[in-house]
């Protein structure tokens, strides 16, 4: 490992501040003294700091994390990565984003919709959004990193691996677009693996944070995809996914064509009558085709007007708007503002952010 690494490791293997309460929540509690050692905290200072106790849990067992928990409201980036506190109580959570725990040493234990399991070091989780899990690390010598995949960007900033036949693909555009999906996909490497390097690489590049940082952990972050699946694929452990074959050619026609995507070359495609193609693309998706094509279009055009300087003409055509006069018209009748206007408020909340 590159030394700048191992002391990027050895740094976040340091209990931070957080941790260091945790732990001695933790010790108290094995002790029976936790009452005494609570009774002497700043409880409202500790509240401040979101801090969790397990007595208190039933406040947090509903919990949903969301995207501005993580992502700057004006931040522009896709991918974000975070420590795990160890000796953090488990509490049930859903989130809005797709993670990735990777256990970087030692272990962790997992629950997720009435499974447990031990993950060590070399395993990779990915969750789907919506999906209740736990996580609990009580140990100073394991390390744990939750890698984050923004929901709304997911679709264009990883159009590459969405348009692929593998498995993670299948797991995130099922995720996405289908009711029902797989809740989970492990991965199990080793504790030698260069996957580990990869994250903390990521890690690093986001510590460093300039200009070019938020596209460089994009690009690294589909390399990591690509690479697990490649190396991997074939021995993913996870509950199969429910989604229909049929239903995933349906979702990659549409990424493919996005630009001129019919329902009756959608029923073509899939060998199905127009009128049945219809209802099982409101089985599947939950939404009309119509619905489901705009959905994805319009996540690519707010991406492409928060993150490139094409015009407002060259974003139309993208999307499949030949006249952008209907562009815009979608647009306002969607997001309650003009293409224009959204992409001058967004760049003035980055600017300032």
């Amino acid at each position: 490992m590159d030394s700048s690494l191992a002391i990027l490791q050895q740094q976040l293997l340091q209990l931070n501040e957080d941790e260091r309460f945790y732990k001695a929540c933790h010790e108290a509690r094995q002790k029976g003294t936790l009452h005494d050692f609570l009774s002497q905290q700043d409880m409202s200072a500790l509240k401040k700091r979101k801090l969790i106790i397990e007595e208190q849990l039933p406040d947090y067992n509903k919990a949903e994390l969301v995207d501005e928990e993580y992502f700057a409201a004006a931040s522009r980036s896709a991918v974000h990565l975070s420590k795990h506190n160890r000796y953090t109580p488990a509490f049930w959570h859903t989130h809005v984003f797709f993670e990735i725990i990777c256990v970087l040493t030692g272990e962790a234990r997992h629950q997720i919709n009435g499974e447990s399991m031990t993950l060590r070091a070399g395993d990779f989780c990915l969750v789907s959004p919506a999906v209740p899990h736990s996580l609990y690390v009580c140990d100073d010598n394991s390390l744990v990193i939750n890698l984050l995949l923004r929901r709304k960007t997911l679709t264009d900033v990883f159009f590459s691996i969405m348009q692929d036949d593998s498995l993670i693909a299948a797991f995130l555009r099922n995720s996405l677009y289908q009711r029902e999906h797989s809740n989970y996909l492990l991965f199990q490497t080793s504790e030698n693996s260069p996957f580990l390097q990869m994250i903390l690489e990521m890690f690093q590049e986001q510590i460093r944070a300039d200009r070019y940082s938020d596209r460089i952990i994009s690009g690294m972050a589909t390399v990591f995809l690509t690479k697990l699946v490649r190396d991997f694929g074939n021995s993913v452990q996870g509950k199969s996914i429910k989604g229909t074959k049929e239903a995933a050619q349906l979702l990659l026609y549409i990424l493919n064509h996005l630009q001129n995507a019919t329902l009756k070359d959608a029923a073509q495609q899939l060998g199905y009558s127009v009128p049945y193609c219809s209802r099982m693309v409101k089985v599947w998706t939950g939404s009309t085709f119509k619905e489901l094509v705009l959905d994805i279009r319009f996540e690519r055009a707010v991406r492409l007007l928060e993150e490139t300087v094409l015009t407002i003409g060259e974003i139309s055509t993208a999307t499949g708007y030949e006249n952008p006069e209907n562009f815009m018209r979608m647009f306002k009748k969607r997001f309650g503002l003009t293409p224009t206007a959204y992409r001058c408020h967004y760049s003035t909340r980055y600017n300032h952010g």
